[in-house]
């Protein structure tokens, strides 16, 4: 199951390979094209369904080997409710199965790359004061989620069902 599946980037790589492949996603749009691509590849094994990330893996208990959430956590609304999906996703995996976490912003190293890409963006005549009030005003209008690698450490004790990870 791919929670947040989007642009179908896992989903083409992966279902070719694995035995039925669940994708699911919020837009409608988003579906319409995964599916008129499903059916163009010929990807009987594929589900593709509409529901938020946090009702994705709801009523399916133990039903998948395997949850991605993979470049869809920074458009969650706040850390509840990721912590909410992660516990729907331990439900929703069977024993031994995994939980893939990919493509996490990380919320140390946010600053060092707004700054990084208002260097990238300034000329040579932007001063020292301007590019730091450029990198201020950029972390003013974040919207995104942003994650403390901390926040997995804490995690075993939140979900105490979550079994060994590794974080790379």
């Amino acid at each position: 199951m791919e929670i947040g599946c989007g642009t179908g980037m896992l989903l083409h790589r992966l279902a070719p390979h694995v035995e039925a492949f669940t994708g699911c996603d919020i837009s409608n749009s988003v579906l319409a094209r995964l599916q008129a691509a499903v059916d163009r590849d010929g990807l009987k094994n594929v589900t593709l369904r509409r529901a938020e990330a946090a009702s994705c893996v709801a009523d399916n208990r133990q039903a998948f080997d395997t949850v991605i959430l993979n470049s869809v956590i920074q458009y969650f609304p706040s850390v509840e409710y990721l912590l909410d999906v992660l516990d729907a996703a331990l439900d929703a995996v069977a024993d031994g199965g995994a939980i893939f976490l990919g493509d996490v912003r990380s919320l140390p190293l946010a600053q060092l790359f707004r700054a990084s890409v208002e260097c990238h963006r300034a000329n040579d005549e932007c001063s020292r004061e301007e590019l730091i009030r450029r990198v201020a005003a950029t972390a003013e209008r974040e919207e995104e989620l942003l994650i403390d690698p901390a926040f997995f450490n804490a995690l075993r004790s939140r979900l105490p069902r979550l079994g060994r990870w590794t974080l790379s």
